[in-house]
């Protein structure tokens, strides 16, 4: 990212620099920063925002920037802390000088982009005058503008060209967007931002986060859809997506487009009890869980989780009764209140309540043990064929050439392997082997659409 918005600053290319500028502090945030500082960090946005309209950054408060930026991230290459945290403090307040030193004077304000000086209407007319919007600011904008408004008399010959002529554009010859349904600052933001973080190195190409919120995962499915297939386009995608396209009439992506790339995050799922339950053992839980129907926590009717909870009764051949609360916090609360028989969660939704000797963890529904409780034994030693995680992984739709496609899973799987993005694994409590190739993420994609479905139809919700 550094030395991508090195080369902006050089190039006077604003848009990329800011783009680039974002994903950089939020990566920050997500290594190190408090929970305050994440949920400032659309403040952050609207300040860059700011500064963008007013055209107050010029070359050179972006080269000093970003020399700022290169002494923060030394400082934490080196492990030092210390120096991490004066080098951001000196950003900030450089920050706030270059911001005071730059306002205009006299009241005027600078026009919103840079740019070629306009000439009168008449003779900016070309014959096949090709626009783009004039709020568009994704990197490269402008230079598009004039690349396009040049090509107006070579418009009918390009037109009438066979689709073969007309090559896709070089790969990296623009940011690749990674797409997310989550906002900024919530798990799967953080999960992309630190990937995009070391890619770049990895790849020698710009990213850029495009968070589509709402609908649980539609927009960005339709935004993602929308795109061109040319693998400038990644979509980070969790079980989440899957629920939706099976419930939805008409989803803007079918199974059959989504083209596993590579594995970011698998947060195995655990089987918690209080910790002076009854449900002591796995035969313990078999033997009640035949009588009567045991209380499991969900967060809605059809949800991730309530696809687990009804796969691993089927596999643990027991009765179940789901109970709806509004995350996995008054889950754990609930737990430990005796309200309810058993959470599905992750260990670091209940690791607080493990520590403190008031929530136990039966089993974890892992292909193998996880660093994070290495004496808890899974469920398939405890002969419960059945696994289950929080899992997040990166795709392209179908129609990207293959070649794009082996590119980016190599790339990003070499980008995750980095300790920077490990160090990421190991601090949110997740599982050093979560990062995989195309072939496992692929594989797992469909056995979770096919889990899905069929647990759907046994809990009587009607799928598309």
């Amino acid at each position: 990212m550094v030395r991508g918005m090195e080369a902006a600053a050089e190039a006077d290319d604003a848009a990329r620099y800011y783009a680039l500028n974002l994903d950089f502090h939020s990566a920050l945030m997500s290594m190190g920063g408090s929970s305050r500082a994440v949920r400032l960090y659309d403040d952050l946005g609207k300040e860059l925002t700011l500064f963008r309209r007013r055209a107050l950054v010029v070359r050179e408060n972006m080269r000093e920037s970003n020399a700022e930026h290169a002494k923060i991230l030394r400082a934490l290459t080196d492990g030092d802390g210390a120096a991490a945290r004066v080098a951001g403090e000196a950003h900030i307040r450089g920050g706030k000088r270059r911001f005071a030193t730059s306002t205009p004077t006299g009241g005027t304000e600078p026009p919103a982009r840079s740019g070629p000086a306009k000439r009168p209407r008449e003779e900016r007319k070309t014959m096949f005058e090709t626009r783009i919007p004039p709020d568009d600011t994704t990197p490269g904008a402008w230079s598009r503008r004039r690349a396009l408004t040049g090509l107006g008399a070579l418009g009918a010959g390009l037109l009438a060209a066979p689709a073969l002529l007309r090559a896709q554009p070089a790969f990296g010859s623009r940011p690749i967007e990674v797409v997310t349904h989550a906002g900024v600052g919530g798990g799967t933001d953080i999960t992309a931002r630190m990937m995009t973080a070391q890619a770049p190195a990895v790849l020698g190409m710009d990213f850029t986060v495009v968070n589509k919120t709402g609908g649980s995962g539609a927009a960005a499915l339709a935004y993602a859809a929308s795109r061109p297939k040319d693998g400038h386009t990644l979509l980070l995608i969790t079980q989440t997506h899957l629920i939706t396209m099976l419930r939805s009439k008409s989803p803007p992506v079918q199974i059959e487009d989504i083209v596993g790339i590579a594995r970011a995050t698998e947060d195995p799922q655990f089987v918690m009890v209080r910790a002076d339950s009854p449900l002591r053992s796995a035969d313990e839980l078999a033997s009640v869980g035949q009588k009567r129907p045991l209380r499991f926590g969900i967060t809605h009717a059809g949800s991730v989780d309530h696809v687990a909870v009804a796969g691993f009764s089927k596999a643990a051949g027991i009765q179940h009764a789901a109970v709806p609360f509004r995350g996995g916090g008054d889950i754990v609360v609930n737990v430990v209140g005796g309200n309810i028989d058993i959470g599905l969660l992750n260990f670091a939704e209940a690791e607080a309540q493990i520590r403190a000797g008031e929530v136990k963890p039966l089993m974890v529904l892992a292909a193998s043990r996880v660093s994070s409780a290495p004496d808890v034994p899974t469920a398939r030693e405890l002969g419960i064929d059945f696994t289950a995680a929080t899992t997040r992984g990166f795709c392209v739709l179908k129609g990207t050439p293959e070649d794009r496609v082996a590119k980016l899973s190599d790339g990003l799987v070499k980008a995750m392997k980095t300790p920077v993005y490990q160090t990421y694994l190991s601090s949110s409590g997740q599982s050093a082997e979560s990062v995989a190739g195309r072939a496992v993420w692929q594989a797992q994609i469909e056995d979770f659409w096919k889990q899905g479905k069929d647990a759907l139809a046994a809990l009587g919700i009607p799928t598309g």
